[in-house]
């Protein structure tokens, strides 16, 4: 059984994941600098919801919380995990081409017991469900 909770942050907060999806459109910032509300990203965070503040997904699942700073990073998770033969941190890592190496890349950093197959398709099927519940309730992420 899975339950998501959609809460909302004053910045802009990244995920484990918004490293290696949304890249800076300016190469010499860097994600991890304080004005990430200024800087712009391929692809782009979602904007700031006014009032509200700027999106943010946890999912619990197998007694785990995913975090989600876009819908992009939803799928870029899923893409991953539904694989049954995962590719390893190294080749995902130099996708970015950006010399973190791959143990700082979020795969490395998700709980080995998590890792198996059965294990990764009750999450890929909690994230399914999760995109589905907030499609159907018109939510925008």
């Amino acid at each position: 059984m899975s339950q998501w909770n959609l809460i909302y942050h004053s910045k802009l907060t990244r995920s484990p994941l918004s490293y290696w999806v949304h890249i800076p459109l300016d190469a010499s910032k860097n994600i991890y600098c304080a004005e990430l509300d200024w800087m712009d990203f391929k692809p782009p965070f979602l904007r700031r919801i006014p009032v509200k503040g700027y999106p943010y997904l946890i999912i619990r699942v197998t007694g785990f919380n995913i975090e989600f700073a876009s819908l992009v990073e939803v799928q870029h998770c899923l893409d991953i995990l539904s694989q049954k033969n995962m590719p390893t941190t190294m080749a995902l890592s130099k996708k970015r081409a950006t010399g973190v190496g791959p143990n700082g890349h979020w795969l490395s950093r998700w709980p080995a017991n998590l890792k198996s197959w059965s294990k990764r398709q009750k999450i890929v099927a909690a994230l399914e469900r999760t995109k589905t519940e907030m499609m159907k309730k018109g939510i925008e992420f």
